[in-house]
């Protein structure tokens, strides 16, 4: 797949599977929580591989609603 996108998955473990595994060029995920994610850059070791995916522009992270963003994607 181009793209691939992720509604939640904020402790990274979903996407960070996908793209060690997979040959996805992007996922775009949306997690309505900051918390996960800051707790998941705080306490998994594995985060270090996830900025790394962040920089290479595999990984887009979004916090937003996730009905939200989708209706702001499918609009444009």
């Amino acid at each position: 797949y181009d793209t691939i996108l992720l509604v939640g998955a904020g402790d990274m473990i979903i996407p960070t599977y996908i793209l060690k595994n997979f040959q996805v060029k992007k996922i775009v995920m949306v997690e309505i929580d900051d918390r996960v994610i800051e707790n998941t850059k705080k306490y998994f070791k594995f985060y270090e591989l996830v900025e790394g995916f962040i920089k290479d522009g595999r990984l887009e992270v979004n916090v937003d609603d996730g009905a939200a963003f989708l209706k702001v994607a499918v609009s444009k």
